[in-house]
């Protein structure tokens, strides 16, 4: 019999292992062959089950001005293999191997940007921050705050009229 003959008569089993815990299993297999003459054989068998891959982030939101850093945190468990690639979506500003994100020094409006750390030892698994980068307001922006925070009909005290003090 040739060796393409056997694998022919070869069965495939498979088993369900959903609901295992992680951790190493070991027993064995018998197998009968119907008209063999060595038959029963017994092999043994061993099996590790891995712990799910997981990824957080923190922290999980921050604001920040045009120019401010924040350093962000990815911990992967159920892996010896801990490492991330750190991306952004949309790019604005900048994010380093090790996650310390820089926002981009001007900025026309205020952005939301999300950070993903992705793991290397399973790129299915993620985890995201949310980052508000907020536009640095300009000199009619504050004049407008403060002038909306005069009441009209109230006395105001004046001690000095030059400058405004903002």
């Amino acid at each position: 019999m040739s060796p393409v003959e056997r694998l022919e008569r070869v069965s495939l089993y498979r088993f369900n292992l959903s609901g295992l815990a992680a951790g190493s299993y070991s027993g064995t297999i018998t197998i009968t062959a119907a008209g063999a003459t060595n038959t029963p054989k017994t092999v043994g068998v061993s099996l590790t089950v891995n712990p799910a891959v997981a990824v957080s982030v923190s922290p999980t939101s921050v604001q920040l001005g045009v120019s401010q850093t924040q350093q962000f945190t990815a911990t992967v468990s159920g892996s010896t293999t801990t490492a991330v690639t750190w991306t952004l979506s949309p790019t604005v500003g900048t994010i380093n191997s090790s996650g310390l994100y820089t926002a981009p020094a001007t900025i026309s409006s205020t952005q939301t940007v999300t950070v993903t750390a992705t793991s290397v030892a399973d790129p299915t698994k993620s985890a995201q921050a949310t980052d508000h980068v907020i536009a640095a307001a300009s000199t009619d922006d504050r004049c407008k705050s403060k002038l909306a925070s005069i009441s009209l009909g109230q006395p105001v005290e004046r001690t000095r009229p030059t400058k405004p003090s903002w």
